[in-house]
């Protein structure tokens, strides 16, 4: 959907951002006051060859810029990832502490990222073809996974009670949960629907044994389809205090066929 003319005029937009999901690829062309310039949005054909179709859905998308002349970042916005202590990672045993989460192949390459938590770095497999693909295009440039800048957000507050932070996607549910600025629990889920995101939620509580009587349940909602007063249907028999953010911007609510649109400028305004 486009919002201005010549928008692949690098005069236009200072920055380019690549939400690469597991159902397709969200672009965003933001300014130097990383306001939304255009947005583009194109959904795999399978779900089988998803990094060569990265890799050629990217490349269609650079064959319109004149230039490449600005910023860009890569998001990766997927459920191959882990957990696992910053100072104990080294690049000859990231494998040990992914293996557990993810099937690995010969050949895979591996990333590591710090969070808002001192000891905690989140791992993650990125497609390699499409991080090439983009040293080839800029020289270089920044990539990082979604669970990383959440983490970021979460590991800047304290915490005198537990809370449960749950940030809820298209297709997929983050749950984050910590008690005085300690993360114990960071869990992702597939949710097509709104009973999915509300059983994995109760889940990681039930399966923790944390007292839903006492922690503050706080629901991040970038899906435009669900709505407070259905959650509060739901939690009102199981959580006492819980709380519902809408972070659907009113600016973009019409840009319907991005289902990624929301989170991926919340991410980008980190």
């Amino acid at each position: 959907m486009a919002i201005t003319s010549n928008i692949y005029s690098s005069k236009n937009f200072k920055k380019l951002s690549i939400l690469l999901s597991q159902d397709g690829l969200s672009f965003l062309y933001l300014d130097v006051d990383n306001d939304l310039v255009n947005e583009v949005y194109e959904s795999y054909r399978t779900e089988d060859s998803s990094p060569i179709e990265a890799e050629k859905l990217i490349d269609e998308e650079f064959k319109k810029l004149e230039n490449f002349d600005f910023e860009i970042n890569l998001i990766y916005q997927n459920i191959d990832y882990t957990l696992a202590p910053w100072n104990l990672i080294e690049n000859h045993n990231m494998s040990d502490y992914i293996k557990y989460n993810v099937q690995l192949y010969e050949g895979d390459n591996y990333s590591k990222d710090q969070t808002g938590f001192n000891n905690i770095s989140t791992l993650f497999i990125p497609y390699a073809n499409v991080n090439n693909q983009l040293v080839e295009a800029f020289g270089e440039f920044k990539h990082e996974h979604q669970t990383s800048r959440y983490l970021k957000i979460l590991g800047t507050s304290d915490y005198d009670q537990p809370h449960c932070y749950c940030f809820i996607n298209h297709d997929q549910v983050d749950i984050a949960i910590l008690s005085t600025k300690k993360l114990e629990l960071f869990n992702t889920f597939t949710a097509e629907n709104i009973e999915d995101v509300v059983y994995a939620i109760l889940y990681c509580l039930e399966v923790n044994a944390f007292d839903r009587s006492e922690i503050i349940l706080k629901l991040i909602n970038f899906e435009i389809s669900y709505p407070e007063k259905d959650f509060a249907n739901y939690f009102k028999h199981y959580i006492k205090t819980f709380e519902f953010k809408n972070m659907i911007t009113s600016k973009y609510v019409d840009h319907t066929n991005n289902p990624h649109l929301h989170n991926h400028l919340f991410l980008n305004s980190l």
